[in-house]
């Protein structure tokens, strides 16, 4: 699992902008697939060097994993902010 960072065009006034997501590669018959399994959305402001962690955290909760590691709080309640909010696209 990755975050990606994606560009994208408004609609409205042809502007860029760019989204987040919570991207997992897949192994098919057709090769390798990317699977969204959240939209962090365009607000995501977590600095670059916290995304693994933040990955982690969320793949542990969507697995039923609990951490047995000391983790960064404010990960993980907004790790945890992710997976219940709205946005989640899980498979």
């Amino acid at each position: 699992m990755y975050i990606r960072r994606t560009a994208i065009k408004s609609r409205k006034d042809g502007s860029n902008y760019y989204s987040y997501r919570l991207v997992e590669s897949k192994r098919t018959e057709k090769g390798v697939r990317q699977q969204t399994l959240l939209n962090l959305g365009s607000d995501f402001a977590l600095p670059r060097e916290q995304w693994l962690e933040l990955t982690k955290r969320i793949e542990g909760i969507l697995s039923g994993q609990h951490s047995f590691v000391d983790i960064n709080h404010d990960i993980g309640q907004l790790a945890q902010s992710y997976v219940t909010t709205p946005k989640v696209v899980v498979k």
